[in-house]
């Protein structure tokens, strides 16, 4: 797996697909869908977290933080990103404009932002098994 950079930002450009999950549902997934978890598909996936979260203030509300929290794994040599709002005070319009300036993922050939919330993860399993994942990073790999 190559080396990631530091930045949310720098990092969401190499991602191909963001997955809205609090930590207990992120967890799950791994449980679930990970070669190493208990995997219910016949095809699991090769998944390899990455460690070390990030997070992000927001902005603020009435002098409270508006934190959000992110998580990468690669998911078959893909990097997927995991994110939350953790603060006890969240804004999901902060979180959308913010990923609207960062991530640039698309999917479903191209006519969407590749995200998901933890119940539709199988549209990542979908977008990696059906090879649009690298249809996408190609064109991705294209660019640079």
């Amino acid at each position: 797996m190559k080396q990631l950079p530091d930045t949310i930002e720098d990092r969401l450009a190499q991602t191909f697909f963001i997955v809205k999950a609090t930590s207990f549902e992120h967890s799950s997934l791994w449980l679930q869908y990970a070669k190493d978890g208990e995997p219910r598909l016949e095809n699991a996936l090769d998944w390899k977290q990455i460690s070390d979260g990030r997070w992000i203030q927001l902005g603020v509300i009435d002098n409270r933080p508006i934190i959000m929290s992110f998580y990468w794994a690669w998911i078959d040599g893909f990097l997927i990103c995991f994110y939350d709002g953790t603060s006890q005070l969240f804004d999901w319009k902060m979180a959308d404009e913010f990923l609207e300036k960062h991530f640039k993922g698309k999917w479903d050939r191209g006519t969407r932002r590749a995200e998901c919330n933890a119940m539709n993860f199988h549209h990542v399993i979908n977008a990696i098994l059906d090879g649009e994942i690298e249809l996408l990073a190609a064109e991705s790999n294209k660019k640079e």
